[in-house]
């Protein structure tokens, strides 16, 4: 697999920027310390910001470490016969980032989603396998399946999580849990550093996903480090596995690309070998960058 940075345009209105979806031809972005889910034209300019939910912000409109619900994952879900897109946060902390969005793009409406319960169900089971704190960092939609991807930088166990969708949506009421399955990712390490999974994407028709993992110099899943480069790997889905592809690590005219690289989707794919993506880097407190990629595999 090949990578190519075709373009790379700073989103200066979007803080942190964690997780991008693409539908038809619309961009949206959400952030890890902002209310708001951002939605851009094919463009890349500004177009409108829908508000999740309220939130005290400091002078630089970012919601405080202890307060966010930290939006890690965005991913587009078809239900009922209509779009929505779905933001979760990483449940890094107990109680605060145990919380999930559900955005109608036709109806405009947002639903709040508790994961309190499914997330209390996935430490247990963290705590019984040593895989280390929750801190679901990307997710997608296949087959009435919901995949949740864990960043396994620090425990250097990295993980995908897939439940039903029906399952997850009325977990806090029904805690079905039988349609979980989790399996380990093998990713490498990097002067140092453990690769984590930080965001992932569905090639459409296919049955292979896109992920990206980062390296980030730090000692736990909640305080951010300086970047050491970032990889976009590419995965197959089968019915109870996911088998590793490829992995490559990101570069920028033959030099490993630093920034922190939290998310991808898919604007076009040819069928066969060739994927265009977009990309988004959160700067840690720098403006937020939007890469356009292409990818051969």
């Amino acid at each position: 697999m090949n990578v190519n940075i075709i373009q790379q345009s700073p989103l200066s209105e979007i803080p942190s920027a964690s997780g991008i979806e693409v539908f038809e031809n619309r961009i949206f972005i959400i952030g890890d310390d902002t209310q708001y889910l951002f939605e851009l034209n094919s463009d890349f300019v500004l177009v409108e910001k829908i508000n999740f939910f309220k939130a005290e912000v400091n002078e630089t409109g970012r919601i405080s470490k202890s307060t966010k619900p930290d939006l890690e994952a965005l991913t587009t879900i078809q239900h009922d016969s209509e779009t929505f897109l779905l933001a979760l946060g990483s449940g890094s902390i107990r109680g605060i980032r145990d919380k999930a969005f559900l955005y109608s793009i036709n109806k405009k409406q947002v639903t709040g989603i508790s994961l309190r319960r499914l997330y209390d169900h996935l430490r247990n089971i963290f705590i019984n396998e040593q895989f280390g704190t929750l801190n679901i960092e990307g997710a997608l939609f296949y087959q009435q399946k919901l995949f949740l991807f864990q960043r396994g930088n620090i425990s250097g166990r990295n993980l995908v999580i897939s439940i039903a969708w029906n399952d997850f949506l009325h977990f806090e009421e029904q805690g079905n849990h039988e349609s979980i399955l989790i399996q380990e990712l093998k990713l490498p390490m990097l002067h140092g550093l453990q690769a984590g999974i930080s965001g992932a994407c569905i090639v459409p028709g296919n049955n292979m996903a896109l992920f990206t993992a980062s390296l980030e110099n730090t000692s736990n899943a909640i305080d951010d480090g300086p970047s050491a480069g970032s990889y976009i790997g590419l995965l197959g889905i089968a019915e109870k596995k996911c088998v590793l592809i490829d992995l490559v690590l990101l570069k920028d005219e033959n030099r490993p690309f630093l920034g922190k690289v939290e998310s991808i989707a898919v604007t076009r794919f040819n069928g066969t070998d060739k994927i265009d993506a977009l990309a988004v880097c959160d700067e840690d407190g720098n403006p937020s960058q939007l890469l356009k990629l292409e990818i051969s595999i």
